[in-house]
């Protein structure tokens, strides 16, 4: 893959790399897997992965790497936040 940039995370620094130049740093404690974050949510295994399906209009945010599935958590409280109409920036629907 000549002149392409590699995207995913680099566990050896705590950094997603990609071609933002500007690296986002994570602290390990708060990398998840499907396991901790249905417990930390309190929902089934299965409810995390039909989520992150792409047939979802708005998925899960997922960490990319490689063929496991990882969980950022401060992502996953926004994703969250928006889901529930909590979004100051997000329009409301119209009532009938």
């Amino acid at each position: 893959m000549k002149g392409r940039k590699a995207y995913g995370f680099n566990p050896s620094v705590g950094e997603l790399t990609g071609a933002n130049p500007v690296s986002i740093t994570l602290k390990p404690e708060d990398i998840l897997t499907p396991e901790e974050l249905a417990a930390r949510l309190k929902v089934r295994k299965s409810w995390v992965y039909e989520m992150t399906r792409s047939r979802n209009p708005n998925p899960l945010p997922r960490l990319n790497t490689g063929r496991y599935l990882r969980f950022d958590w401060a992502q996953v409280v926004e994703w969250l936040t928006k889901e529930n109409g909590n979004d100051p920036t997000r329009k409301k629907k119209a009532r009938r």
